[in-house]
């Protein structure tokens, strides 16, 4: 094994891939093609204080994480930022473009807004949460929409001056949520 040593704080990639295959290459390590499940369904979970895996599902944590001391915050990394930042890149979110996140108000979708203001994008955050606005405006969105308050579509097309969004990031994958994010999107988007 190379690259981690006893003792080395780490926590778990999701994906129990081979890390070789032309998808694990392409960073799609979900469409693995020797893929081996998931970390927590198909063999014990990464929140498990001692689990074996093969040495490259790891992923060292940097010594300026003291998961020790606060095991819960280090412990949604590879879910709560991991996701979110995978989805920036996938994305190829670029500053100056639009970006529209559903469920922004959760905990994955509070991150992609972080991210994707991070990345200096524009960003829409659109949640039934009306409770859940205060932080995504915190969190970096410049603007907040409440699907049950107005046509989604419509709201984003108004706010683009008709042009649509360059990027629509759903975390909550309903039928309406990826309809309307599809409808939203502009040119190239």
């Amino acid at each position: 094994v190379s690259g981690l040593s006893t003792g080395d704080g780490v926590t778990a990639y999701y994906y129990l891939n081979c890390g070789r295959c032309r998808w694990c290459l392409s960073n799609l390590e979900p469409l693995c093609v020797n893929t081996g499940g998931n970390v927590g369904l198909n063999c014990d979970g990464g929140y498990g204080e001692y689990i074996k895996l093969p040495a490259h599902i790891f992923i060292k944590l940097p010594a300026s994480l003291n998961y020790k001391e606060h095991p819960a915050e280090v412990g949604v990394i590879t879910d709560a930022l991991a996701t979110p930042y995978k989805v920036l890149r996938r994305a190829r979110i670029k500053a100056g473009e639009t970006v529209a996140v559903f469920g922004a108000g959760g905990g994955v979708g509070i991150h992609q807004v972080m991210f994707a203001k991070w990345a200096r994008a524009r960003v829409i955050a659109i949640d039934v949460a009306t409770s859940k606005f205060h932080a995504c405006r915190k969190a970096g969105a410049d603007e907040v929409i409440d699907p049950r308050a107005a046509d989604v579509v419509e709201a984003l097309l108004d706010l683009t001056d008709g042009e649509g969004v360059d990027v629509v990031v759903d975390y909550v994958s309903a039928t309406s949520t990826l309809e309307a994010g599809a409808r939203a999107l502009g040119r190239h988007g």
